[in-house]
């Protein structure tokens, strides 16, 4: 009995160390909101976590943005051999794909785009191309340049030999009045019917190009695809060296951190922490058994 006796005061010394580091883990949580009697609020309530979230999200958020995910910390990561080699290899794997890929253009631009915005764009191109060639048409220069060209046409090509002997003669007199008159109709045409006829042709072209394979656009373009392929990444090394200060900025990453831990629920958040800690904080109760023990066992001594 003497020997069960002074076994007593580790054994109750080791219980009490347990469960007061087990209450004293529970109380880091527990409970997720204060309570109150009248207007006094009960003491330990909320737990710790729960009562300090704002503040320890805030400097969670500052040693994320400041410390781990800086700037230089970054773009030495995205800036790296390895990184810039995957880059290489994705964009390298984007050009093979086109070049084996079935699918029309309007087809492979609508797994990125929606229809809507393809249709938008497509047809905001139709119209500034056609205004583009048509401003050009509109040009008075254009019916005499065509009127000219047309006349040395007929000149040089004159069919029959009376037409070839007295041709020579005729054409300086009538040249000028007949290439005015032709000018003044080609302006007069392209006046009325320009841009309905560049619209038409506009219209047909980019709807021709918009269903065809994207393989057979790309047919003959290899010089083209690999220029594509050093320019992609060089806008890549660009946007990383010039621009990452930009991007984290407008990101404002402390800001989304500390509005992301403030929106978890209290619940969520012990069961994610004590599932990463499981081990550590089972150690901790253990350690005050321990201590708790040695201290029952010097207080017999």
């Amino acid at each position: 009995m003497p020997f069960l006796s002074f076994l007593i005061g580790p054994i109750v010394g080791g219980v009490i160390g347990g469960l007061t580091n087990k209450l004293a883990i529970h109380m880091l949580f527990r409970p997720y909101k204060a309570y109150y009697i009248g207007r006094w609020r009960i003491p330990l309530t909320p737990g710790i976590i729960p009562k300090e979230k704002e503040r320890i999200a805030q400097s969670i958020g500052q040693t994320v943005s400041q410390e781990l995910l800086n700037p230089e910390v970054l773009s030495a990561s995205l800036l790296s051999a390895e990184m810039e080699s995957k880059v290489g290899d994705a964009v390298d794997k984007f050009v093979y794909d086109l070049m084996h890929n079935d699918q029309s253009l309007q087809q492979v631009l609508s797994s990125y785009i929606a229809a809507e915005s393809i249709a938008s764009t497509t047809q905001h191109v139709k119209d500034n191309l056609t205004e583009a060639i048509y401003a050009k048409l509109a040009d008075e220069q254009v019916g005499a340049t065509v009127a000219h060209m047309a006349i040395d046409h007929m000149a040089n090509n004159a069919d029959g030999a009376l037409m070839r002997v007295i041709g020579p003669m005729i054409m300086p007199l009538l040249r000028d009045s007949l290439e005015r008159k032709l000018a003044k109709i080609i302006n007069g045409m392209l006046a009325n019917n320009g841009r309905s006829m560049v619209g038409h042709m506009i219209d047909t072209e980019v709807d021709s190009i918009m269903g065809r394979p994207v393989s057979q656009l790309c047919q003959g373009k290899e010089q083209l695809l690999a220029q594509l392929r050093d320019a992609l990444v060089r806008a890549y090394r660009q946007a990383v060296t010039h621009n990452l200060d930009k991007i984290l900025a407008a990101l404002n990453l402390q800001q989304v951190i500390e509005d992301r831990i403030n929106a978890l629920d209290m619940k969520a958040t012990e069961e994610m922490i004590v599932g990463i800690m499981d081990k550590e904080l089972k150690a901790l109760v253990w350690l005050g058994v321990f201590l708790g023990f040695i201290l029952g066992f010097l207080s017999n001594l």
